[in-house]
């Protein structure tokens, strides 16, 4: 989480970043233009409930913003984990950011 902190603000002063969870933001309802959520959906207890709190920090007409992946046996469980991550934490995070902006797509909800 630290490390997370320093990087994003070294990308925009004004980029906040907290930890909670997504059961209990700690926001109001209906807070946020955008609202973007990656690679935790996959991992929550409830997908269904999980969507629905994000919807909820939502304003009318803005736009929520997920990936996930469905996760359909071992390989898919540690793909991420042990393949990838070792790989990615290793980056430059503005050769990362470009690497994710070209090749991976957005569902916006």
């Amino acid at each position: 989480m630290v490390c997370a902190k320093r990087i994003i603000k070294s990308l925009s002063p004004r980029l906040k970043i907290f930890q909670a969870s997504i059961y209990e933001l700690p926001f109001e309802k209906e807070s946020f233009d955008k609202v973007f959520c990656f690679g935790v959906l996959q991992h929550t207890p409830d997908f269904n409930k999980s969507v629905q709190c994000l919807i909820e920090m939502v304003k009318p007409g803005g736009e929520l913003v997920v990936d996930f992946y469905p996760i359909k046996g071992w390989w898919t469980k540690i793909h991420a984990k042990y393949f990838l991550r070792p790989i990615t934490k290793r980056m430059d995070q503005k050769k990362l950011l470009k690497l994710i902006e070209n090749n991976v797509d957005l569902m916006i909800m």
